[in-house]
């Protein structure tokens, strides 16, 4: 027998009454999804227009939508291994998702970036407000998530910043020289040899990259065009997550709703 959900097929020998009976209330819940894709279409059509509503849908099938919730399931686990605790993974996870929503950051790049953070050995405790620092640059400057968090890492993980990052930094649209020569009060000559000479420590580089983009600076660049799509793209996530019965609590991080359709279509794998 052919099943089908979004672009996945599995073909699959069905010999018990209790499989069968699985695979058809699965089907029953995709069918619900599908009706509320076509009626959340609608609305949207409605609210902003052919473009919403195409963009929304060139960005995100109900396929991507599976294939999302098993990367953040996956990227959840990863963060218990490497902080030791399920805990705290959860709340870093959740935090981060609290934070980032409604804001032009895809959360699946803000909780990788996260991930590399930690793998450098940014203290858990630390991560999240790492990330409002770095997610600050990415809105303005349209720094990438990913390369941002490797440098800072570095630097992290060094204890001081140097030749290498500085590099990192530059070509990742982020002006290293202005940010400590505004930190230091000196001129950008002379936060260049500050740099070039190894005296600025990691603290002195998270605090500095931490007070460089003032707040009203960050709520301008939210709301120019591209960066209203993206966090557009991030409201369809919410949405495609939640129909597959998966949800994003600030203390306990990714929950899969029992009996949801993710929960389901992970127990036939």
């Amino acid at each position: 027998m052919s099943q089908s959900v979004g672009s996945i097929h599995y073909d699959l020998s069905l010999k018990t009454a209790q499989f069968d009976a699985a695979v058809a209330k699965t089907n029953a819940q995709v069918s619900t999804m599908g009706e509320k894709f076509s009626a959340a279409g609608a609305t949207m059509m409605k609210i902003g227009g052919a473009m919403t509503l195409a963009s929304a849908a060139v960005v995100f099938t109900g396929a991507k939508f599976v294939s999302l919730a098993g990367d953040l399931q996956t990227t959840q686990q990863r963060m218990e291994a490497l902080t030791g605790s399920s805990t705290e993974a959860k709340r870093i996870m959740g935090e981060l998702y609290t934070y980032v929503l409604g804001k032009p950051i895809a959360f699946p790049d803000a909780s990788k970036a996260a991930q590399v953070l930690m793998g450098y050995g940014v203290q858990s405790s630390k991560v999240v407000d790492s990330m409002k620092t770095l997610s600050a640059f990415s809105i303005v400057n349209g720094a990438d998530m990913s390369q941002l968090a490797l440098a800072y890492g570095q630097v992290n993980a060094k204890g001081h910043l140097m030749g290498q990052e500085i590099i990192q930094l530059t070509n990742n649209f982020v002006p290293v020289s202005q940010v400590i020569a505004k930190h230091f009060n000196v001129s950008v000559q002379e936060a260049m040899q500050l740099m070039e000479d190894g005296k600025v420590s990691a603290q002195d580089f998270n605090a500095a990259m931490a007070g460089f983009i003032p707040q009203e600076k960050i709520e301008a660049m939210s709301n120019t065009f591209k960066n209203r799509m993206i966090s557009l793209q991030g409201s369809v996530r919410s949405f495609g997550l939640a129909l597959l019965g998966i949800k994003m609590d600030k203390e306990l991080g990714l929950v899969v709703e029992k009996g949801g359709v993710f929960d389901m279509l992970s127990n036939l794998l």
